[in-house]
């Protein structure tokens, strides 16, 4: 008998202060169904791991992408972290649980989860964003509509009447291989383009379960997901996140060792909050603001 559900994540040892403060969130805002937490991980050490579980009781399984014999199978590991392609091993949890919930590591969890799950019955459920599939591609793919707005992939709900799951899994990876070399946005445009692909019934679940820092309704989400390059270790000075991330630190937490951003990016990203980091992808930037793809952006 399958069990109700199952919570996934999906880090690496260099981010395990945000798993920390997503599983700090989740203990403080228990959901009230029976589940599990899985955290599909690569390079955590054996140190962080017993830390993270002092923190709420969690599986950890080692995800390793699929590589093929295929051409850009290789192409997609070096262009993108491994890590971020894991969601697709919800689809596989669907063997063993009803309901599989898919969070970001980059979240802070403020409210309660569950009625997001608890009422939850389509195949798939995504918050959908005011701006163009297209942007989450390098040019434009064949047989998909890529002007609809596209679905956020940082919070997904899976049902197991979603019966194909299998093939599904099995799908995404052989269309992430192949369209390799043309994503922008990783495993996000290719959950959308399966969307269409398999035709599927999809909940727009409501902002307020994956809702951006800089949101008018920011003040009264259940989640924020700065889905942006900025964070909230590198960007946004959020109160809460701040003290679950000196909690995680207090108790021996790896910390992050990266760098903030600077006051030019600052201003940029303030002013254009989804532009490419103009000192990073400087190419980017400039291509960003030529195809002027920052007046889709909406809030």
């Amino acid at each position: 008998m399958k069990k109700e559900l199952a919570i996934v994540l999906g880090a690496t040892g260099n981010i395990t202060f945000g798993l920390a403060n997503v599983l700090m969130g989740l203990k403080k805002n228990n959901i009230k169904i029976p589940h599990e937490i899985i955290v599909f991980e690569q390079n955590i050490s054996a140190r962080d791991k017993k830390l993270l579980n002092q923190i709420i009781p969690i599986s950890f399984i080692e995800y390793k992408y699929p590589t093929t014999g295929e051409i850009h199978s290789k192409s997609t590991c070096d262009r993108f972290t491994q890590m971020t392609f894991s969601r697709y091993e919800c689809l596989t949890l669907l063997n063993e649980y009803k309901k599989v919930l898919w969070l970001d590591v980059d979240l802070l969890i403020k409210g309660n989860l569950t009625p997001l799950v608890a009422d939850f019955n389509s195949q798939i459920g995504l918050w959908q964003t005011k701006q163009p599939l297209r942007i989450n591609f390098t040019k434009n793919i064949d047989d998909y509509n890529m002007e609809s707005c596209f679905y956020n992939a940082g919070v997904i709900i899976f049902n197991d009447t979603l019966t194909n799951y299998k093939d599904i899994r099995e799908w995404c990876y052989k269309k992430t291989n192949e369209l390799s070399e043309y994503l922008y946005c990783g495993d996000q445009g290719i959950i959308n383009i399966l969307l269409e692909e398999f035709n599927l019934n999809i909940l727009n679940i409501d902002e307020k379960y994956n809702c951006h820092p800089r949101s008018k309704k920011s003040s009264t989400a259940s989640i924020l997901h700065p889905y942006c390059a900025e964070k909230f270790w590198n960007f946004y000075n959020n109160k809460e996140w701040n003290q679950n991330y000196q909690e995680w630190i207090k108790i021996g937490g790896t910390p992050y060792s990266g760098s903030k951003v600077g006051i030019f990016e600052r201003f940029i990203k303030t002013k254009y909050p989804e532009v490419p980091n103009p000192l990073k992808y400087p190419r980017n930037f400039i291509n960003y603001f030529k195809t002027q793809k920052y007046k889709d952006f909406d809030f």
